[in-house]
Order: C-alpha cells, then structure tokens, then sequence
C-alpha cells in the first residue's frame, strides 16, 4: 500500500474492488485530504505549544544567537493558561457536589391531580385520578434517582471528572477540548469464594459505559463545518499493535471482519500513516524526543458518519433491501483497510464525542487558545525583558577607549586588570600620556524597559480574561469578606458565560447520551423513564461565602416561622448549607431515611414540638448565662479586693524601708556633727590658739554635751518609732 496525499483509482481498478475496499480507499483518501485543510491549525497548536513551554520559534532564536542577544523568555502564558484551567475545573467539578442532575419530566395532567390532592379539605378524600398521579410521579422520580445515582457510578468508575479536567487543560493550551462517551469498556473483576474445604478465584467481566478525553491532534471533524453539530462526519486516531489487532479476531461477534484484520497484519505499520505523523513529529521534538520513524504500531482511524448500504451489506450487517441508500454508521479502518463496519450503536444516532472550546473561532470546529490571545502582551513582555538585559550588559560598566601609539602593557595583554604595569613610549611627555586612556559610560534604560513591561501585563490581564483578582491578589479592594466576595463575583462575569457553554456543549450532551445508553443497553428496568438532563455548573459560579451567609440567614428567618416554614425541606437546606461550606454530607449527615425515621419515632413517642422545645431551650441557656455572669462579677469583686489589699501591703512595707532608712541618715549626720566639733578643737589647739589645758577642758565639756546630745536624739528615735509609719521625722 502507498501513502500519497490523494489516492486517485482507474475505472478499472474500481470495478474489481470490493465495495468494502472502496469504502477504504475513499475514506483514507478523504482523511488525508481533511488533514490538509487542518494544516493551519496545527501550525498554530505548535505556536500555542512553545509558548506555553517558554521557548521561541527555531528560526527566531537562531536569529537571536547570531546577533548575541538575550534569549530569555518570561513565561507568563503557562501561569495564565493553568490558572484558566483551574477556575475552570473547580467551577465544573466541586469535591461536594456534581454538575448534572436527571429529573423526571413533567407532565401537566399528572401535576394538575397532584395538585387536586393536596388542595383538598379536611376531612374529604382525595379522587382516585389524584390518588393515581401522586403515585405515578413518585414512581417517575424514585427512577430519575436511580437513574442518576447510575450514571453517577458509571462516571466515578471511568473517572469522569480527572478526564474532563485534562480535557480543560487541552481546552486551555491549544484551545479545543475533546470527550470521547460513552464508549464501552470491559472491566474484569475477581472474588474469592469458598467451595467444599478450598478457595476458588472467580472472575467477572463487567461491560460499562466510559468516558475519555480524546488529543486535539487525533481528532478530524468535516472541516467544511463551522459547529461539530454540523458536521457530516468525524475521525478519531489510535495506536494498535499486532498484539492488539490479533486480539480482535476474537471479536467476530462485534463486527471485526477477519479477512481484513489479517490483510491489515500482512502490511507494514507504516503504510497505515497519514500525513498526520509529521505534526506528531514536531510535538515529540518538542519533548526532546526522537522522531516516531521507527513506531511498529499501525495508526487506526474510527470514523462515525454516513455509511452506503451495500458497503454495510457486505460486511453482513441487515440493512434489509435499501440498497443505494445511506446509514449513519461506524467504520474502523487503517490506511485503505476496513476492519470493522456496523451501524450506529445508539438509537439516537448521535455521535459519542463533545467538543468544548475556550474562545470560539466564527469560520472553524477548532477554538482559540489561551495562549493565542495573549500572543502579543507575551511577544511586548520578551521584548522588553531582553532589551532590559542587553542594555543591562552594556549599561554595567565602562567602555574604555585605549591610544595604543601612547602605552604598551608590560605583560603584553591589553586586558584591564587591578595593579597592571603599563610602559610609557620614550618620545612621549608624561602629560600626553594622561591622555592615553578614554572612559565612556552607555545610559541605562532599565526604567523605561519596566513601564512598557508593566503595561504590557495590564494589556495581558484584559486580553486573557484572567484578571489577576482571580488568581488570588488582592490589590486595592477593601479587605472584608463582603467585598472581596462582591469582587470576585464581579471576577467570575466571564466565566459564567464560559461555564454556560461547558454545560451546553460538554455536560448536557455528555449525560443525555449515558442516559440514552442505558435505557437502550441497561438491564435495570426500575431506573428506566421519561427524564430530562439539568446542567448546573453554574450553581458554584456565586461565591461561597456569600451562599453561606445567605443559607444561613434564611434558616433563622423564615423556617420557624408558621407561614413560611411548609415552604422549606429541611434536609435538602441542609445539604445545600453544608456544601456552600465545602463539608462533605456524607460525613456529618445522616442518611435521608435514617432522618424520616428518626422524625417518625419522635412523633410517635409524643415529644415535643420542636419549636417549643427550641423555646424551652433557649430559656435554659438565657438562665445558665445570667447565673455564670453573676458567678464571673463575685469572682472579679474578690479578685479586686486581694489585689487592693496585697497593693497596701506593699505600701506599708514601702513606707516603712524609706522611715528606716531616714533613721540612718538622721544618726549618721548627728555623729559626723560630733566629729567636726572635735576636729575644729583640734586644729586650735594645734595652731597654738588654745593652750593645752584649755583644750582638756573643752573636750570634757564637749563630751558631756554630745553624751547628752545622743541621749536626746536616741530618745527622739525611741519616740518616732512609736508613732504610725507616715508620722513626720523632722526632716522636712
């Protein structure tokens, strides 16, 4: 088999073809040239994929390195693309609640007796037609339950939620997300059982239906199409090797044709490619990788579109006499070589694929990327982030001008160097000399460079639709939890509009298709029903803290108030209450049965009505309030008393040291007084003023009046120490 873009046959050629391997041949041909008309695109996934990476275009850097410029590159697309992409999976996805809901479609008989029913009066029963009804629309919403708490299983088993999120990030990166559901996987499941006196493993292979994330790059819609609800038909790439291939023979009873499976192993793996190995190529160059020439593995196209009845005929599928018409069917197929034909497995004939895009693009299937629509912001920061440095590198330091006629290194080097040896000509004055070095500073232009960065960041926020707000800076927004919460509310306007799409592109069309598989291939007849799809991922859009004060404030008002209390569920406000605060349920509520249970044994053994028992309540905790206050004033009233009294005793004590210490000053001067009296004799009677006689008698008198003197004074201090210790010492 040849590989040409356009596979063109003789009229010949074509008569002894097969109908199955002119199918083929078309269909390959077909693909290659739909391949073609993406080309653009993938140049612009690959535009999309370095600049997410921080890397320039090949030729650019080139250009770059020849010149010795900087090459830097400030990566501010990949911050923004994930911050996108998060916001994103935290909206559609919350850890506490689901994005879908399945609701049994209303009838408007069936409401009208229900409604009869309930708006009877006491006393007169209810017709039978209103009996019958109410009986009815319990049944049609017990099996929306069960109908969505199976799909809910199916979707946690095939990991739903991390494969929409990848496919989000895909959605972000190259601006197209692909899910690829339901599609039927097995799931082999082993127990262990006793029989007779040893244990035996059985094995259970169980068929369910799964959902996948499908590469950008291995999808090919009708290109023709500007919506994938137009589209005439769809192909989808997968790698299989010759173990795989050789494992669906064993297929034959899902429509594998034999014959050509074996056709297919006799071919080389690369005669099966397109021209779509090459853009594969680049990406892996990208990764550092080798290029995918030596790949055994055969490259395998499904195809869902319209499908000629003989062609189904031929591959023993009961089109019944319609020949010349056309089915919507599917094909499998590698290269030119069908292996597998069948008819849409789905009654609804829809196609198992969702395509989300992040910013519709008006004349194609395929959107635009974060990282496409802050291009240039991105192009303007590099820019002046390498002409910061380039004028940096200039700009650090002088440029020295050398008059070599002047001066010779000693060393011979003309490298400037800290303490070098520079040998002046013999002809030239030392004046000249001074001369022979020229030192010229280049200005930096490091300010300007950081305005236009600057700018080119504002330009960047508003051109990428991820304000720096939402990604968690506060800026000049006043710090409360209302105002930031009014904030990011006015934050997430575009992202209402985006998560409005998810849930009519991806979400609506994803779970209306597991229900339709199910009510065609389930076994289950009670979760089986007339229902309707409800998408609410725009439920998480209002901010968390708001919903929580808003729950709260409506429970306090209004749910014991006698008019307005039949209105509310309560078990449904309280889940609602629990998962505005991100609490899981299932850990802090009981079961919905348990609850009505619990209320049944309550009515049953006459309790109380729960709003006097609320009244009773708040009753005893007022009393117990009002007695710990009364307890918490005894207790300060003696805590101020201890502390009153340990203040005095402190006092006292205070009082007493300084009356102590006035003592001692009081003694101490009264015996220096003594002293100089003596001295003055003294040096009288040294200096021959006074005869020595005359000194005797005065030291004599001098002593009986200083004895006299200290009898005074002890008796004064005797006395003061009797008096209270603020008494007065005579000091003053």
């Amino acid at each position: 088999m040849q590989n040409p873009s356009v596979i063109t046959l003789s009229s010949e050629a074509v008569e002894q073809l097969s109908p199955l391997d002119l199918f083929g041949t078309q269909r390959f041909s077909d693909l290659e040239s739909q391949l073609q008309q993406r080309a653009l695109i993938e140049q612009r996934w690959l535009e999309d994929l370095r600049q997410y990476r921080g890397e320039y275009e090949p030729d650019f850097l080139k250009a770059l390195t020849t010149a010795k410029k900087s090459a830097v590159f400030v990566n501010i697309t990949r911050e923004k693309t994930d911050a996108w992409a998060s916001q994103m999976g935290d909206m559609l996805f919350p850890v506490d609640d689901k994005n879908y809901g399945i609701a049994a479609s209303p009838d408007p008989e069936l409401t009208i007796y229900a409604k009869q029913r309930m708006q009877t009066e006491d006393g007169e029963q209810p017709t039978q037609d209103a009996m019958v009804a109410t009986e009815l629309m319990k049944i049609a919403q017990d099996a929306a339950t069960g109908m969505e708490k199976t799909i809910d299983d199916q979707l946690i088993a095939c990991d739903y939620n991390a494969e929409s999120r990848r496919m989000l990030h895909y959605a972000a990166k190259l601006g197209t997300g692909i899910l690829n559901g339901p599609i039927v996987e097995s799931s082999v499941k082993q127990s262990w059982s006793r029989n007779g006196g040893a244990w035996q493993a059985e094995i259970i292979k169980d068929i369910k239906p799964a959902a996948r994330c499908v590469l950008p790059w291995d999808f090919v819609p009708d290109m023709s199409a500007d919506r994938f609800s137009r589209c005439e038909f769809v192909y989808e790439r997968k790698y299989l090797t010759k173990k795989d291939l050789k494992r669906l023979k064993n297929l034959a009873d899902h429509g594998f044709i034999t014959d050509q499976i074996d056709k297919l192993l006799m071919a080389s793996p690369s005669s099966t490619r397109t021209r779509h190995h090459e853009f594969t190529d680049q990406i892996r160059y990208l990764c550092g990788l080798n290029p995918s020439d030596q790949d055994a593995r055969y490259e395998v196209w499904t195809y869902h579109g319209p499908i000629p009845a003989d062609v189904l005929a031929f591959a023993g599928v009961d089109v019944g006499d319609l020949s010349g018409q056309q089915f919507d069917g599917v094909a499998i197929f590698a290269g030119d070589v069908v292996i597998k034909v069948t008819l849409n497995p789905l009654e609804t004939e829809e196609w198992p694929y969702s395509v989300y895009v992040c910013e519709p693009d008006e004349g194609c299937i395929f959107g635009l990327s974060m990282p496409y629509l802050m291009r240039n912001p991105q192009k303007i920061i590099n820019s002046a982030w390498r002409a910061m440095l380039d004028n940096a590198s200039k700009a650090v330091g002088p440029q020295v001008v050398v008059n070599k006629r002047l001066i010779t290194p000693a060393d011979g080097s003309w490298e400037v160097t800290p303490f070098k040896v520079w040998e002046m000509d013999s002809n030239m004055q030392f004046a000249e000399v001074q001369k022979a070095f020229g030192v010229f500073h280049f200005e930096s232009r490091q300010q300007e460079m950081s305005n236009i960065m600057q700018l080119a960041m504002s330009l960047l926020d508003r051109e990428s639709g991820v304000p720096m707000i939402s990604q968690g800076e506060q800026g000049q927004v006043t710090p409360t939890l209302g105002g930031m919460s009014m904030l990011m509310n006015a934050a997430n306007a575009v992202r209402r509009q985006q998560v409005k799409e998810y849930d009519d592109n991806i979400t609506k069309p994803m779970i209306r298709r597991f229900y339709a598989w199910n009510m065609q291939f389930n076994e289950d007849d009670s979760i089986k029903g007339d229902f309707e799809v409800q998408a609410r991922g725009t439920s998480a859009l209002l901010v968390k803290e708001i919903q929580t004060a808003q729950l709260t404030n409506i429970l306090d008002k209004y749910t014991q108030n006698p008019t307005f209390a039949p209105m509310f569920e309560p078990y449904e406000a309280m889940k609602t209450l629990f998962q505005s605060m991100h609490i899981d349920n299932a850990k802090v509520l009981r079961s919905r049965e348990e609850y009505e249970a619990a209320i049944e044994k309550q009515s049953q053994g006459g309790q109380q009505d729960p709003i006097m028992m609320k009244l009773q309540l708040e009753g005893q905790l007022a009393q117990q309030k009002m007695q710990h206050e009364q307890t918490m004033l005894q207790y300060k009233a003696q805590q101020a008393a201890q502390t009153a009294q340990i203040n005095a005793s402190m006092e006292m004590q205070k009082l007493q040291a300084t009356n102590e210490l006035k003592l001692m000053m009081l003694q101490l001067q009264h015996e220096d007084s003594q002293r100089r009296e003596r001295i003055e004799l003294m040096k009288l009677a040294q200096n021959k003023q006074m005869s020595q006689d005359r000194l005797l008698i005065e030291l004599e008198k001098l002593d009986k009046q200083q004895a006299h003197d200290s009898q005074k004074f002890m008796a004064e201090i005797k006395m003061k120490q009797l008096l209270p210790p603020n008494g007065n010492f005579g000091l003053e």
